[in-house]
């Protein structure tokens, strides 16, 4: 509004709003009606088309940090009824729970990732084989990102070679030397020291979960026992099963994202991988 009428004191001093000026006072009042008129309306439509944006925007983000691609209707369709079943269960509005669950989304996404390293020099970044782990139990984390857009991948070793991971379409015992991803790898042992006892019945029970679909939805994913899984949501899941005082989850939101585990007291850094 201040830009309005700093247009408007400009268009004073032209010479069409100069007295003086051929045409009539009336006809000069009824211009600036038609500048103010036009003005507001201007910015009755600008405003709503803003917000429309901010919105469609954080849909956006909330779909890639799913892994699924914005550009999908059936994506689209997907991610938009689930919010819409949260948003009713948590008594929202969809509009209060899409920038609720897009905040969260962002903040776990932009957060600094905790022991992070920068690259030795002349490597570049690419994709390398997790390896092998010290202990059974232990996890990893790496920098994965769907289309540009990071949101990191975690994964529980179940011997010293193999590990469970959820991605899609379903949750995969993987053997550390024979997949690969984005460096760096960090990993980690879990509990107060690398001899936690509670390390075998977490990697028991993610094994009981190979072959689970896959969960799409991180923004309400803290269920033990559910039918589908995602990655820091198996892991959570693992370790929580185990006791219910140890959750890896470290800021308590109703989701659980990779960063969030990465950041837990409960973890201890011992390799990076490069």
């Amino acid at each position: 509004m201040n830009a309005l009428h700093t247009n408007f004191k400009a268009l004073k001093e032209m010479s069409i709003l100069k007295p003086g000026h051929s045409a009539s006072e009336e006809s000069r009042k009824g211009f600036v009606r038609k500048i103010y008129t036009i003005a507001l309306i201007l910015i009755a439509f600008l405003v709503p088309l803003n917000q429309a944006h901010a919105y469609s925007s954080e849909l956006d983000e909330i779909i890639s940090a799913a892994g699924l691609n914005p550009l999908s209707s059936e994506d689209r369709e997907i991610i938009t009824r689930e919010i819409h079943q949260t948003a009713l269960a948590m008594g929202n509005s969809y509009d209060e729970e899409l920038h609720r669950i897009a905040t969260e989304s962002r903040n776990a996404m932009t957060a600094k990732q905790k022991d992070s390293a920068r690259s030795p020099r002349g490597f570049f970044d690419k994709n390398i084989p997790a390896g092998k782990a010290e202990r059974v139990g232990d996890i990893f984390y790496s920098s994965n990102s769907t289309i540009g857009i990071p949101h990191g991948h975690t994964a529980i070793y179940v011997s010293h070679y193999t590990y469970v991971e959820a991605t899609t379409p379903h949750v995969r015992l993987v053997h550390g030397y024979k997949a690969e991803a984005p460096k760096p790898v960090y990993k980690y042992y879990v509990g107060w020291s690398w001899q936690s006892p509670n390390k075998y019945k977490a990697a028991n029970f993610a094994k009981t979960k190979i072959g689970k679909s896959y969960n799409y939805f991180f923004w309400n994913n803290k269920t033990v026992h559910a039918n589908s899984y995602n990655c820091s949501q198996l892991v959570w899941a693992a370790y929580k099963s185990t006791d219910p005082n140890v959750d890896l989850d470290s800021d308590g939101g109703p989701g659980v994202y990779p960063t969030d585990i990465q950041k837990s007291h409960w973890v201890h850094h011992y390799e990076t991988r490069w």
